[in-house]
């Protein structure tokens, strides 16, 4: 039986980074199918909601009335922007699959679906991920930045540490970090379908005695990790900067932080400065859909 759908309605609603809890809450009160959340230019944040087709109207109007009512009543700082938009035809269990492919992040890295044909070249070392509904194909500037970092960070090292991935999402970073020699690697996510994803792509890997995947925050993973690596919005890593801190070796100790823009970057380095990290580098990397304010990337130093 072919699960296609001539087309989905979707709404994009445009709020404080803070205000993400309230409005996602209001869009699964509206019978949303799901949600994908994005920075925005500004630092906020961008909720997209799915929806049936044929509701999008009734629901931009439901849900302005109830964002303007929040607003009114400070609940909410400021009246979030919203936008329809209408999702094109086809199956999307697959579709979005023609949107990857194989990517050479480095000189020896490459991220390749597991659904795409790839022969690697001699000293390859290959990244298979099945993304599914989670986070991590490989292709986001952010991923690939951090991908990168892993694997300069590894290769000085030969291997020899210990790497924690907070946001695992698909787990390719945890994944990179066991296949580019890490001794012991954890990576953690509050999502249950991420780590059932992510559990999945570390057997495919023939992982599991390196790489292991729990449900749960970085706050209740014990321990302390060489690498600490965060690919997540500024205002999570901002609220999680003393606990990253804690979870990293206090001599030697490297944190790995991206999901940023230029202007998030400018607010975490010193927020992280302030518990005594000191920057070692930042990188930017520009894509079509982010305008003129940059993805970056930062590395930090106990």
């Amino acid at each position: 039986m072919s699960n296609a759908v001539a087309q989905w309605d979707a709404v994009s609603v445009t709020c404080g980074a803070d205000e993400v809890e309230i409005v996602s809450a209001l869009l699964f009160a509206h019978a949303c199918l799901g949600t994908e959340e994005r920075e925005s230019s500004d630092g906020g944040a961008e909720l997209i909601g799915y929806f049936e087709h044929g509701c999008g109207a009734s629901i931009v109007e439901a849900l302005g009335s109830e964002l303007g009512a929040l607003a009114a009543d400070a609940t909410l700082q400021r009246q979030p922007s919203l936008r329809p938009l209408t999702i094109a035809a086809g199956d999307w269990s697959e579709r979005w699959k023609e949107h990857y492919g194989a990517t050479r992040i480095s000189g020896r890295l490459v991220v390749c679906p597991s659904w795409e044909s790839y022969v690697p070249e001699d000293g390859d070392i290959v990244v298979r991920i099945d993304p599914g509904m989670a986070f991590g194909a490989g292709n986001h500037p952010t991923t690939q930045m951090c991908l990168a970092a892993l694997e300069e960070m590894l290769t000085a090292h030969r291997g020899r540490c210990s790497v924690l991935d907070v946001g695992t999402g698909s787990g390719i970073l945890a994944i990179a970090a066991g296949l580019l020699g890490a001794d012991r690697v954890v990576g953690v996510d509050v999502d249950p379908l991420a780590v059932s994803i992510a559990r999945e792509n570390v057997r495919r890997h023939s992982l599991e005695g390196v790489v292991q995947i729990r449900r749960g925050a970085a706050l209740g993973t014990a321990g302390r990790w060489d690498i600490v690596v965060a690919n997540l919005h500024t205002h999570v890593l901002l609220e999680l900067a003393e606990v990253l801190t804690e979870r990293t070796e206090p001599v030697g100790g490297r944190l790995v932080l991206s999901g940023l823009t230029g202007a998030g970057a400018a607010q975490v380095v010193p927020c992280f400065a302030a518990l005594g990290w000191t920057l070692v580098r930042e990188d930017r990397r520009a894509d079509d859909t982010q305008g003129p304010d940059p993805w970056a990337m930062v590395i930090l130093r106990r």
